[in-house]
């Protein structure tokens, strides 16, 4: 009897035991899947543009570049132009999941001429010359690399601005006849045109308070602003890139050393790709007309103060 009871007694303690073990296991599960929930929305939520943060160090950027404009049906083509561009705005740097991970993000207002002046290319016989002054306001996300005193961000952004195009002409001979340019041209103005930018580069840290940075941004310019058009389209982009995000979070969690470049590649994979689509309609996926596109190249340096 005092045998079997003590077997019993044994049975109860391993189950007891074994079942406490599973409950602390729950327990600790639920917790880091609320951490990795509260960690990805705080990250989400920084990188989206609606979310400013005016606080954190304050920086000043300069960049300079090369322009090409496009549009899908215009004939003639546009000469390539020089960019001088100067941005205003807050960056934040959090330590990353990991020692040697660091989070950025920096909300800025940005300040754009470009025009022919800007640069010593050849301008082309029989392409147009243009000149635009923009303005607007932007966000960059990055997961990035602390070595040292250095730090290297791969990154990807993304704003809405306001370009005008302050004057335009034809590089070479032309007849009176109004062609489909003119009337595209015309259409555009010299008036403020609403527009989005997206961008993806790498900054490098040299110092706390000096950065170099190279880049490529890719902007459309809407002819006209048709607002329903353009927010269904601009919800389907956001969510997509909500679901991209989330999917690098994942890969950070499991693969932290992977995630920088990850999460580099995707986002801006995603982001062209829709660019890409708005290219034909400027709403896509809804029946929208061709915008103008400017496509830039840029290398700058960042003061941080």
């Amino acid at each position: 009897m005092f045998k079997r009871f003590t077997i019993l007694l044994l049975i109860a303690l391993f189950a007891a035991t074994i079942s406490l073990r599973a409950q602390e296991d729950e327990e600790k599960k639920k917790d880091k899947e609320k951490e990795d929930e509260e960690f990805f929305w705080e990250r989400w939520g920084k990188s989206k543009l609606f979310v400013w943060e005016l606080h954190g160090n304050p920086f000043i950027e300069l960049n300079y570049g090369l322009s090409k404009t496009d549009q899908k049906n215009f004939n003639a083509g546009f000469n390539t132009i020089g960019l001088a561009e100067a941005k205003f705005g807050y960056r934040n740097i959090n330590e990353g999941r990991e020692d040697f991970l660091l989070d950025m993000n920096e909300d800025y207002l940005y300040l754009s001429m470009m025009k022919k002046d800007f640069t010593s290319e050849k301008q082309k016989i029989g392409k147009w010359n243009a000149e635009f002054l923009r303005f607007g306001f932007a966000s960059n996300d990055a997961i990035g690399y602390k070595i040292g005193a250095f730090a290297i961000f791969p990154y990807e952004g993304s704003g809405f601005g306001w370009t005008s195009l302050r004057s335009v002409e034809f590089n070479g001979v032309r007849t009176m006849q109004v062609t489909p340019d003119d009337r595209f041209l015309g259409m555009i103005g010299d008036s403020f045109r609403f527009g989005r930018t997206i961008e993806g580069g790498v900054k490098f840290e040299l110092a706390s308070t000096v950065s170099v940075n190279a880049g490529y941004e890719a902007a459309v310019v809407f002819p006209r602003h048709m607002f329903w058009y353009w927010a269904g389209s601009a919800i389907i982009e956001e969510a997509g890139m909500g679901i991209v995000d989330h999917f690098t979070h994942k890969i950070e969690r499991s693969s932290p050393a992977a995630s920088p470049i990850v999460n580099f590649i995707l986002k801006n994979a995603y982001s062209y790709a829709f660019y890409l689509l708005k290219k034909d309609r400027m709403n896509w996926p809804f029946e929208t007309e061709a915008p103008l596109t400017i496509e830039s190249f840029k290398i700058g340096v960042t003061f941080t103060f």
